[in-house]
């Protein structure tokens, strides 16, 4: 559904998507990352409810959309970076407490869930998971992600912790997987060039 054409000579990934209007962008990181939130948690999450909670990270997009040369590039993975800046706010904002309370997740359920990170990041930027580091950048991003939710208390629903958590880590993995990736950098650093991200 989301995976990229990049032919690694600079030309767009997609050359429809290249020309897409920004409104027509901004619903479809929404789209992609409604589907990537169901696929990585079994909840129902409409557009509706990603354009309501993620509105920082679709802003954003919005905003450089038409005057970006890395959005007439590689539109895909544009979109696709943007759809995981937008999952990791939306699970923050439909986040349940937050407490001083001690709060551990389970370690067992986050390990068991790697492979569904890896199947993730490599349909969103195919051939990223073989890449230099990115191992290791799954395994960075997501310790992160426990460690800071963890410390802060944040918390879901009894079932749906460790996915969530797992969703959130999508983020932080592409912003350590910049460090060896041109692309990725090159996008990571136009998208969150924003003040306050």
């Amino acid at each position: 559904m989301f995976k990229n054409k990049d032919s690694g000579n600079g030309s767009p990934e997609d050359k429809k998507m290249a020309k897409i209007s920004k409104v027509a962008a901004v619903q479809t990181c929404a789209r992609r990352a409604s589907f990537i939130s169901r696929e990585l948690t079994g909840l129902e999450i409409m557009p509706d409810e990603m354009f309501a909670a993620a509105s920082e990270a679709l802003a954003n997009l919005s905003v450089l959309w038409d005057d970006s040369e890395i959005a007439k590039r590689k539109p895909d993975s544009y979109i696709n970076f943007a759809a995981c800046m937008a999952c990791c706010e939306w699970a923050k904002a439909v986040k349940k407490t937050d407490s001083n309370e001690p709060y551990e997740l389970n370690k067992k359920k986050i390990s068991d869930l790697l492979q569904d990170v890896a199947e993730t990041i490599d349909g969103l930027f195919p051939g990223l998971i073989e890449s230099r580091g990115c191992q290791q950048a799954i395994y960075d991003g997501v310790s992160v992600t426990v460690n800071g939710i963890e410390a802060s208390g944040w918390r879901w629903t009894q079932k749906l912790n460790e996915r969530i958590v797992i969703l959130m880590s999508l983020y932080p993995i592409l912003k350590f997987q910049s460090a060896n990736s041109s692309k990725l950098l090159e996008i990571a650093e136009e998208l969150v060039r924003k003040e306050g991200k």
